[in-house]
């Protein structure tokens, strides 16, 4: 059985390519009416729920009216993949955008019209990070991309009850990536290269009880695949993950109702960054991919060790690596340390001081910020209200080259 069904997977893929028969006509007429008209296209996979900040960047291009006229926009799905991360998310997607129901047929055009003159005039633009008067509008903008429903919203908040959490009370989310994910749903790849973004939930679970001490707020952990099981000692501590209660409406409902969102470099952080909730990224790789869609928040990164130098490597030096790379880091010499509990509990009580209107800083503080990201060179690409952790810059100003 096995055998016949990858000689079946094997002829849906290769039937793919009969849509170039329909796909070559399509395409010439398209490059020919182009002057009068343009066609653009976007593939765009559910597989992996990250894979829709392109659709995130074309609803914050058409606010701000940078979409041409004379043009029409398409997206499709990429074709033969039938696994969807999350079908609420695909649900909301869908009720804002209309994709084309023929995934083979624009795929073969797109493929045709990469051979022709200036393919580039025929994609939607989803260039990182964005810039100028988008980059403004995504900071200024309050609204959520997407809305619930009425019934999803009450579903929401019966979930919610059913965790215990009390109604007006607020909570926390938190998530931290791993490996499980991707080794579940993509089993039979190496997903190696990705483990520099891999962190332990346990200095997560440390840092959010010592938190949760002086509030009555509660804190759930997300996610839908996880690697480790934690226990919780805190009465307030969910482990939502983990529970029968986890659902796809769910993982949404939570990450758009909380009062902030501690994440990290993945996928999931697109939920609270829809809704526009202040967000808190920790053990982040101090790579050029800053979070461009969050305009409230904090951001605290991991530390790079020099295992033959038996040092840390300072920001400068970290930057230099990354901006001749590819980001596969393995056989770099280096080790990334996780943040501590002290350090992920200080940016969690800087953004509750963000959230009541207490936050606060030093000229020094001002310095130290600078110099982060002229080190980085997005000193122009990121929002006022989007910082660097306050303690860990104090911390660590001599990585930043900064005496103290």
């Amino acid at each position: 059985m096995n055998g016949l069904a990858k000689v079946l997977r094997a002829l849906w893929r290769r039937s793919l390519y009969l849509w170039f028969i329909p796909g070559i006509l399509a395409a010439v007429i398209i490059f020919l009416i182009r002057p009068l008209w343009c066609i653009r296209f976007c593939i765009v996979g559910f597989e992996r729920i990250g894979n829709l900040y392109v659709v995130l960047y074309y609803w914050n291009l058409s606010a701000a009216g940078e979409i041409r006229k004379r043009t029409t926009n398409i997206f499709y799905l990429t074709p033969h993949v039938s696994f969807v991360a999350n079908r609420q998310w695909q649900l909301m997607i869908t009720r804002k955008t209309k994709f084309f129901p023929l995934n083979g047929l624009c795929w073969a055009v797109e493929r045709v019209l990469s051979r022709l003159p200036r393919p580039e005039a025929h994609q939607i633009p989803v260039f990182h990070p964005p810039t100028g008067d988008l980059l403004t509008l995504i900071w200024q903008a309050k609204a959520p991309l997407l809305e619930f429903t009425a019934e999803e919203r009450r579903l929401g908040e019966e979930g919610l009850r059913r965790l215990g959490v009390p109604d007006r009370n607020e909570f926390i989310c938190f998530h931290t990536r791993d490996a499980a994910y991707l080794n579940n749903v993509g089993k039979g790849k190496d997903w190696t290269y990705h483990d520099y973004r891999d962190t332990g939930i346990k200095n997560y679970v440390a840092a959010v009880e010592r938190y949760l001490m002086s509030s009555e707020r509660y804190a759930l952990r997300m996610g839908a695949v996880v690697a480790e099981d934690v226990a919780m000692s805190h009465p307030h501590m969910l482990d939502y993950a983990t529970t029968r209660e986890r659902g796809d409406l769910m993982d949404i409902y939570l990450s758009a109702r909380c009062r902030f969102f501690l994440g990290t470099d993945c996928g999931m952080t697109i939920f609270p960054e829809t809704f526009r909730r202040p967000m808190v990224y920790v053990n982040w790789v101090a790579d050029t991919r800053v979070p461009y869609y969050c305009h409230n928040g904090r951001v605290i990164m991991k530390k790079w060790y020099d295992i033959r130098g038996k040092r840390f490597l300072t920001f400068s030096e970290m930057f230099r690596l990354l901006g001749n790379s590819n980001m596969d880091i393995r056989g770099w010499g280096v080790e990334l340390v996780d943040n501590t509990p002290d350090e992920i509990l200080a940016v969690m009580a800087e953004i509750d001081e963000v959230i009541d209107g207490k936050w606060d800083c030093t000229k020094e503080d001002e310095r130290l910020q600078a110099r982060f990201w002229d080190l980085c060179g997005r000193e122009k690409w990121h929002s006022a209200m989007f910082r660097v952790g306050r303690e860990f810059l104090r911390d660590n100003a001599p990585a930043l080259g900064i005496g103290r």
